[in-house]
């Protein structure tokens, strides 16, 4: 996969976002891999500004393969996601136009 260019006077906007679930909570949805990074990045677009406001203007989503990725554990049992950042993409109702994981 090739490198994207960015030009250097590229503005970046950077927000935090965190999320968990906790077995045995009240409100514990079992939530998938990319739920639970959708559910993130909301929080990170409402740290930077909102994700109203930025969804028009997201180019690109790269993500980093997850633990079940890592090979030599089980998968999840009802399936796995065939491309994460799109998953992520679709379930925060953005359309960036390069996807993209980390596989090593």
């Amino acid at each position: 996969m090739a490198m994207l260019e960015i030009a250097p006077n590229t503005p970046v906007l950077l927000g935090a976002g965190q999320f968990t679930e906790r077995l045995g909570a009240t409100d514990y949805r079992a939530l998938a891999p990319y739920e639970l990074a959708a559910e993130a990045s909301r929080r990170a677009f409402a740290d930077a500004l909102s994700l109203e406001k930025l969804a028009p203007h997201v180019d690109l989503i790269f993500t980093a393969r997850t633990f079940e990725d890592t090979g030599g554990i089980g998968g999840v049992p009802f399936g796995r996601s065939s491309n994460f950042p799109r998953s992520i993409a679709r379930r925060l109702g953005l359309a960036p136009r390069h996807l993209g994981e980390i596989r090593r």
